[in-house]
């Protein structure tokens, strides 16, 4: 065993039950069915937005047993954060992701799916 700082997961989440996911993944199989994708993994697509802190994190600090909270871990002054969205197909194939960088725009000749799979257009 190893003691392990737990991970955030908020009370809605975790009260699913197994039944509500059976009864969630019927349904998105109705759907493909439906929609005739049962059987076209490349045309399924899952995106998930995900941000990164640029200046670290804080880590572990070895500090004083007697004191209720954390010691302090000093990181730089700078709050940048970059958003990255990765979008892959049941087929295991991807689009080159999009990144989002505080205070950038995107010129305007910019293609996101260059480079992606064949038959990607805007």
């Amino acid at each position: 065993m190893k003691l392990r700082k737990a991970r955030p997961l908020e009370k809605k989440r975790a009260k699913i039950s197994k039944s509500d996911v059976d009864a969630w993944f019927d349904s998105f199989e109705a759907f493909l069915i439906a929609k005739d994708l049962a059987n076209k993994p490349a045309q399924i697509w899952n995106c998930d937005e995900t941000g990164f802190d640029m200046q670290g994190q804080a880590g572990s600090v070895i500090g004083p047993a007697d004191k209720k909270e954390a010691p302090y871990g000093v990181l730089p002054g700078s709050r940048e954060h970059v958003t990255v969205l990765p979008c892959f197909n049941a087929c295991g194939q991807c689009i080159p992701p999009y990144f989002l960088f505080p205070g950038m725009r995107v010129p305007v000749t910019y293609n996101s799916v260059e480079g992606g799979v064949e038959g990607c257009f805007l």
